[in-house]
């Protein structure tokens, strides 16, 4: 029976791109962010490298007078990176996360707070609409699955939904 990425009844715009990766079981790897995660898509960016980063962050990038930091899905996921001959572009995703904080006698109050990260991509970000038809599949090659939501087969590959929460939360 296949399945949907969407529950949702009424369409949703997804971007897909390819992982940079090697094939895993002769299928491309692509990563797939709703719309609503996407802030921008970037054509050239300056990285400063920053020592002592974890393995998966490549530096800070500025992005409007911001300092951002350049993450590697590809790593943070523990994936083989594949290296790519194409200048790659750039991602801007977001990720609202609620704050809780004590006041008074422990009351907590919410709040929100946007957590941003620039991606790089392959230049081959295309936009889909859900549903898309693909089967859930185990993927015992993520070596980190807590920062996946959900690994799917489709005609073109496996699409990887990467947890953004989780990855921008450490």
């Amino acid at each position: 029976m296949p399945g949907n990425i969407s529950p949702s009844v009424r369409e949703r715009r997804v971007l897909i791109f390819p992982a940079m990766t090697p094939a895993v079981r002769n299928n491309q790897v692509y990563f797939l962010f709703s719309i609503r995660q996407v802030e921008d898509i970037i054509q050239e960016i300056n990285i400063c490298p920053v020592p002592f980063a974890p393995s998966y962050t490549e530096g800070l990038g500025w992005w409007r007078e911001q300092a951002i930091p350049v993450i590697s899905l590809e790593a943070r996921l523990g994936l083989e990176k594949k290296p790519s001959r194409r200048n790659p572009g750039f991602m801007l995703i977001r990720s609202a996360t609620q704050l809780k904080i004590g006041l008074g006698q422990g009351q907590p109050t919410g709040g929100s707070d946007v957590m941003r990260s620039i991606i790089k991509t392959h230049r081959g970000i295309h936009l889909a609409t859900l549903p898309i038809q693909c089967e859930p599949v185990a993927a015992p090659w993520i070596p980190n699955r807590k920062f996946v939501r959900g690994i799917y087969e489709w005609d073109q590959g496996f699409l990887v939904v990467a947890d953004i929460n989780a990855i921008l939360n450490g």
